[in-house]
């Protein structure tokens, strides 16, 4: 608690999570501009994706992961997502 209040009054929190919003964007135009898919529509296929895996897992959304490569002719979808844990209800009908 006390970390975050310094790094709030220190303003070292904001200069994160400005670096963060920059390094996103800055992956998200060379994702566009490797795999000609418009922003909008992999801003979608994160959503959805996060949506359908948060239904079954609780997830650290914060490293949540989505990258296209292409090779050799043909696009690949990367995605990497830290699980934190199995939700309840679906561990119990295991």
């Amino acid at each position: 608690m006390q970390e975050t209040i310094w790094s709030r009054i220190t303003g070292k929190e904001k200069k994160i999570r400005s670096k963060e919003i920059a390094k996103q964007r800055l992956q998200n135009v060379l994702v566009q501009d490797r795999t000609h898919i418009p922003q909008f529509i992999l801003n979608k296929i994160q959503e959805d994706v996060k949506k359908l895996i948060c239904q079954y897992l609780e997830i650290d959304s914060t490293n949540f992961q989505i990258n296209f490569k292409r090779s050799n002719g043909s696009l690949s979808m990367h995605v990497n997502i830290p699980v934190l844990k199995v939700k309840g209800d679906i561990e119990d009908n295991m």
